[in-house]
């Protein structure tokens, strides 16, 4: 799948937006280097505060394989918004409200906060990696790389660190959560899926 930017203040403005910008989109295959063609839509009924929207798929001829092209603050899979995860991950590495709290404040279930700690705890190793080496290519200083990093918790505040400063630098005026902006650049990095790779997302 393949995570695309999307501008818009409103839920039915950003439903719009998705579909202006599916329909300009022109992307190229990473394998062979030649153009994805649209490839019909199918239609996601998640996260329900968009309801039913038609999400656009390309194909690339050469290499026979088709990828959903989803706006970039719906995380593959999930059935609630980003920023809704976002807001749990950061309840929990800073202990500001227990599971239990975080899913009655979110409307979700308390094992479904639970499933999304222990998803980006999984998560955390590639996410530090991808992120350290995207913030590698900038010229920022390295104190970044300073910290502790000894528990769950500190792991996790580092990574939102590092989203942080990679939206900042690299997508200044971006309008979504910075799990939105992982989306853009990597959409395998926060969730597990059967026949995806343990170590790599992908």
């Amino acid at each position: 799948m393949i995570s695309i930017n999307i501008k818009g203040k409103s839920v039915n403005t950003l439903k719009e937006s998705y579909y202006q910008a599916t329909a300009l989109w022109s992307g190229v295959c990473p394998i062979c280097q030649r153009h994805y063609q649209h490839y019909g839509t199918y239609s996601r009924i998640t996260p329900y505060l968009f309801g039913p929207i038609s999400i656009q798929r390309v194909y690339c001829n050469s290499c026979k394989k088709s990828h959903a092209l989803l706006p970039c603050f719906i995380i593959p899979y999930a059935r609630v918004l980003d920023v809704i995860r976002e807001a749990a991950i950061i309840g929990i590495s800073f202990n500001t409200q227990t599971i239990e709290e975080l899913a009655e404040l979110l409307d979700v279930d308390p094992t479904t906060v639970a499933r999304w700690w222990r998803i980006f705890r999984t998560k955390s190793g590639v996410l530090m990696e991808s992120l350290t080496k995207k913030l590698a290519q900038s010229p920022q200083l390295s104190d970044w790389a300073s910290g502790p990093l000894h528990t769950p918790h500190e792991r996790t505040k580092k990574i939102l660190e590092l989203i942080s400063r990679c939206k900042n630098f690299f997508s200044p005026g971006f309008a979504f959560c910075g799990l939105a902006w992982v989306n853009i650049h990597n959409p395998y990095l926060l969730f597990t899926h059967k026949g995806h790779d343990k170590n790599t997302g992908v």
